[in-house]
């Protein structure tokens, strides 16, 4: 059930921000989830963020 209701957040989290990226004229290129990864806990390392970070440097 506890795993459950934080997947709705994570999804609920993401109807959010495309909501408010849609609605501020933000495109949208790819969206990046590490759903099993607690954002608080900076020990680990995060598949997705990595990604995002990687992708980031290869654009500039």
């Amino acid at each position: 059930m506890i795993k459950e209701s934080f997947r709705e957040s994570i999804n609920n989290q993401g109807a959010m921000l495309l909501d408010y990226a849609y609605k501020h004229h933000f495109q949208t290129c790819k969206i990046y989830t590490d759903g099993d990864y607690s954002g608080a806990d900076i020990s680990k390392i995060r598949p997705q963020y990595s990604q995002l970070l990687h992708d980031a440097i290869q654009i500039y």
